[in-house]
């Protein structure tokens, strides 16, 4: 704990905590892990750290707004919540880029709660070194700090591609389940295999996906393995790479196989990217003949033609996303965002702020990491169906932390440092 003589220092002098080494290899740690490692190499690790590096960035990001005495036990409790209480984790799902799996055992990451109050106290800014120039120059790595843990923390989840996770018929028409990265569920159908449009859900099309389910790990089958026809012909699956058809007199060949690249290619963008590919298949008699078809995860369905041969094609046309409204358009504002802050301080504090030039040094500095941060996060996006999402999250995000961050180093008096030639900013205006 601070000791009671250890005040914790100003708003504005704690943003330098958002440029500490340690703070920001947190956030470079939550940043590769989430968005390389846990794609290379999922496993129990991966999510440690990334629970770990994440409680780090948040309780200090908190710190900087709160004070330790607030972010702390506040950090603590949330993420407490969203491990352990049913429903936090779905309610949060929008801000962090997916469902965050329910596990007690996490909680063992808040023990990092320990080490970063230590450094916090450790780390308190030296106010004698808070020179105007000094104090303007020193925002910049904290800016850039501050908005990389934005995207870092509200995109650690991948958000999976919509993906088709089985097919099924109930006689009078094909279904096929689509999933969206939200693991919100969906249905189509149709009668030839090749146009699909929404349709409620059959009474019985043989599928059964457990929507409760860690939507990033892939389920594996997910409905029927086979499929026969009126005329005696049927298709099985294998592997999940081969289907193999089997003619009336008992005849069986391979008739399409997918290579172990193209399986891999065939990716939804996350942990669990292959879910749905060649996991279930359904054949349906119609009029202009037998229609066979597969699910294949993000790339929709195979569909057999009258040749023996298969083709892909795309459910409701592979359906982007939803993009709230509220991410779309903070897109659009972070063009004019910058400049138009800058000026909001200038006129509203250049007569009341003593420190507004640095506020709106920080309003630039700010949106120029905001900007860079978010090109950097669509780069790493594997999706790039979740491009806008992204874009949208980190800009919204990054105008919060500058706007706050830039009005309050405005609004602070900096101590002119031992040995500086400079004046005293005078006092403000009488009210």
């Amino acid at each position: 704990m601070f000791h009671p003589s250890h005040r914790s220092p100003p708003r504005a002098a704690r943003v330098r905590w958002l440029g500490h080494p340690a703070f920001l290899a947190c956030v470079a740690v939550l940043l590769v892990n989430d968005h390389v490692l846990k794609e290379a190499f999922p496993g129990w690790w991966t999510g440690k750290a990334s629970d770990v590096a994440g409680i780090a960035v948040i309780a200090v990001v908190t710190a900087v707004v709160g004070g330790p005495r607030v972010a702390i036990p506040v950090v603590a409790v949330a993420f407490t919540a969203l491990k352990v209480v049913p429903g936090v984790a779905e309610l949060a799902a929008p801000v962090l880029g997916g469902v965050t799996l329910r596990d007690p055992t996490d909680l063992l990451a808040l023990a990092i709660l320990g080490p970063v109050l230590l450094l916090l106290h450790r780390s308190t800014p030296d106010r004698s070194r808070t020179l105007r120039r000094r104090a303007a120059t020193s925002t910049v790595i904290p800016l850039v700090g501050a908005v990389l843990a934005v995207g870092a923390t509200t995109a650690t989840s991948c958000a999976p591609d919509d993906a088709v996770l089985a097919v099924g018929t109930d006689g009078r028409a094909l279904y096929a389940l689509v999933e969206t990265g939200y693991q919100e569920q969906g249905w189509a159908s149709s009668t030839d295999g090749l146009d699909w449009e929404r349709a409620d859900e059959p009474a019985d099309a043989g599928v059964s996906i457990d929507a409760r389910r860690d939507p990033f790990e892939d389920p594996g089958q997910t409905g029927a393995q086979d499929a026969c026809t009126s005329d005696g012909t049927c298709w099985r699956l294998r592997d999940r790479r081969v289907i193999e058809r089997t003619d009336p007199d008992g005849t069986t060949s391979d008739e399409f196989e997918l290579t172990e690249d193209e399986f891999h290619q065939i990716s939804t963008g996350c942990s669990g990217a292959q879910q749905g590919v060649l996991a279930s298949i359904a054949a349906l008699d119609a009029d202009g003949g037998p229609i066979a078809v597969a699910s294949l995860g993000a790339d929709g369905v195979l569909v057999r033609a009258d040749d023996g041969t298969w083709s892909s094609t795309g459910v409701l046309r592979a359906p982007e996303p939803d993009v709230s409204p509220m991410r779309s358009t903070s897109s659009k504002i972070l063009v004019v965002f910058g400049p138009a802050l800058a000026l909001l301080i200038w006129v509203v504090g250049r007569r009341r702020w003593p420190s507004w030039r640095q506020g709106v040094f920080a309003a630039f500095a700010g949106w120029i990491g905001t900007g860079v941060v978010a090109t950097g996060m669509a780069i790493l996006v594997a999706s790039p169906t979740d491009l806008a999402n992204i874009i949208g999250r980190v800009s919204l995000g990054g105008m919060v932390v500058t706007t706050i961050v830039a009005i309050l180093l405005a609004r602070e008096r900096w101590p002119a440092g031992p040995g500086s030639t400079l004046p005293p900013p005078p006092p403000p205006p009488p009210r």
